[in-house]
């Protein structure tokens, strides 16, 4: 009897010295960040530990260093908080964002990807936005209907100038759902994919030669 109560110290022992997951992202050690930006608003940083920066510049928001109310750099086992008035579950494998109302409604759910990709859940209501413009229209463009519901389609996030249609394609990674979410994919730059019905994926851009990326006359029309 004596021995198998130490055997149990034991295994209590070592349950207690298991180590959290570090947080990886691109194949390098990462930190998680949430920082409350407004009633009913956060925002979500996950960069490699090499990146200096406290958050990456971006002239669409506004230079403010709020401290954050979680940082990680390893994640073993779901963690749960109450911040800006949501309530917020991360959990690992993939490290995932799962944000609610306080009264357990889903709002929306981040899974990150080892690819660098983000895939959240898409509903049976419109979303809005990415930007002014549309597809690219036919010959007879003034009869196609303008693209206010942006699923169905895999959105390259690539600026056009067309003057004899909708106008200059502007893009912009921002996503509303009509059901009572929004996503804002502020850096880096990458495509939006709502092409299956049930899940929409952001995909950052592949990095090249900035010669290479640069758009020029030629590929204007390419859509």
């Amino acid at each position: 009897m004596k021995s198998a109560l130490c055997r149990i110290a034991a295994l209590v022992a070592l349950a207690h010295a298991v180590h959290a997951a570090p947080l990886v992202t691109a194949g390098k050690p990462a930190e998680f960040s949430i920082r409350v930006v407004g009633d009913g608003a956060l925002r979500v940083t996950l960069k490699p530990l090499d990146f200096k920066a406290d958050l990456s510049s971006n002239p669409a928001l506004l230079d403010r260093t709020d401290a954050p109310v979680l940082r990680l750099q390893e994640l073993n086992e779901p963690k749960e908080i109450t911040a800006g008035g949501l309530s917020i579950s991360i959990k690992p494998d993939p490290l995932t964002l799962r944000v609610s109302s306080t009264e357990g409604t889903l709002i929306q759910e981040l899974s990150f990807q080892n690819d660098g990709g983000i895939t959240f859940p898409l509903d049976d209501q419109p979303v809005l936005g990415l930007g002014e413009g549309g597809p690219m229209p036919g010959k007879d463009w003034r009869h196609d209907p303008v693209q206010f519901d942006r699923r169905g389609r895999l959105d390259t996030m690539e600026p056009h100038w067309q003057s004899d249609a909708y106008g200059s394609r502007n893009p912009v990674a921002l996503l509303v759902g009509t059901r009572g979410w929004g996503l804002w994919f502020a850096t880096p730059w990458g495509k939006i994919d709502l092409s299956k019905p049930e899940t929409g994926k952001f995909i950052p851009i592949e990095a090249k030669d900035p010669k290479a990326m640069r758009q020029t006359f030629g590929n204007q029309q390419l859509q």
